[in-house]
């Protein structure tokens, strides 16, 4: 399973919009697609396929098996909802994060793509699932706030992982 992760340094750039239109575009060449919404505690993918899930990675922190917080949302499309509104997910430890990616590597012969929406910033959390994935596209737009922010956010990737 190849793992892409869609970052920013500052949020309203695009990248929810780039990995649904991306993971259906993946889907219409027959390729499986988890899309992990990183963005925790705020989690909208859901919202772009018009669905409202009924788990997140919030039940998965406290027991609830991966699998079953999975949602379809289109042919070979599912998400992994980050949670909307539950803020205890911005405050998940390093033990945690490593626990929910174990589980989604256990997933690695169901998929083909991991989609990794990750919210903006420099949060430990956004770190950590930028430095796990295979690839990292940096998304900006021509606001030179978002350059200063993807700025940060490249230097302090690079210094740390």
């Amino acid at each position: 399973m190849r793992s892409i992760s869609m970052t920013s340094g500052k949020g309203g750039v695009g990248k929810t919009t780039i990995v649904s239109h991306l993971a259906l575009a993946l889907a219409d060449c027959n390729q499986r697609v988890l899309i992990l919404d990183g963005d925790l505690g705020m989690s909208n993918i859901d919202i772009c396929f018009g669905v409202k899930t009924k788990r997140s990675l919030y039940d998965v922190v406290n027991g609830e098996q991966l699998e079953n917080c999975i949602t379809t949302v289109a042919k070979n499309v599912d998400i992994l909802s980050g949670g909307n509104g539950i803020s205890e997910l911005t405050k998940i430890n390093a033990f945690q994060r490593r626990d929910i990616f174990d589980q989604i590597q256990k997933l690695q012969f169901k998929y083909d793509f991991l989609l990794v929406d990750n919210s903006p910033g420099l949060h430990d959390y956004v770190l950590h699932l930028n430095a796990t994935t295979d690839d990292i596209f940096l998304v900006l737009t021509n606001d030179p706030s978002s350059f200063a922010d993807a700025y940060s956010l490249i230097k302090v990737l690079h210094t740390k992982y």
